[in-house]
């Protein structure tokens, strides 16, 4: 993603996010960043177009309600910056050679090598990362447990 701002063209930043924040979380954070940044800086009635490479988020914020804090706050953001300004939300493909969207890819992958500032996690974790988890904890379980069994010799083999 990458925001377009008269007086802030070529304005951008990365926000290292930690290992649990999913591709979802990045993207919405990102956009949640550009729109408090331009806040402050995008002076009244002027038009801003924030270039967004994932339709997953863009398809959320469109969305009549929204069950995620996070979607939610980068709603109300959205709705705080475009009140006296002109503002846009442009759909562009993932890893497209439009220009923006190079550079967006590589501060995304900057941030992600990058070790974020503070406790962990920085953003909520995802329940799908939690049902990954727990499942891969129970499959280790199990097996180490049927390793250790010395019964059922037969079956084993």
């Amino acid at each position: 993603m990458a925001a377009n701002e008269s007086l802030q063209e070529g304005a951008e930043g990365t926000i290292p996010l930690g290992t649990f924040a999913t591709v979802f979380q990045a993207e919405a954070m990102a956009i949640f960043g550009v729109a408090d940044f331009l806040k402050s800086v995008a002076p009244e009635g002027s038009s801003i177009c924030i270039f967004v490479d994932s339709m997953c988020i863009l398809m959320a914020l469109a969305g009549q309600g929204t069950t995620s804090e996070l979607v939610g706050n980068v709603h109300s953001v959205l709705n705080e910056l475009g009140i006296s300004r002109s503002l846009t939300l442009e759909w562009i493909p993932a890893h497209s050679t439009h220009e923006e969207n190079i550079r967006a890819d590589w501060l995304a992958k900057q941030a992600a090598v990058m070790m974020p500032v503070g406790p962990q996690p920085l953003v909520p974790v995802s329940m799908t990362y939690v049902k990954t988890s727990i499942g891969e904890w129970a499959k280790r379980a199990h097996c180490t447990a049927w390793k250790q069994n010395i019964q059922c010799r037969q079956t084993k083999i």
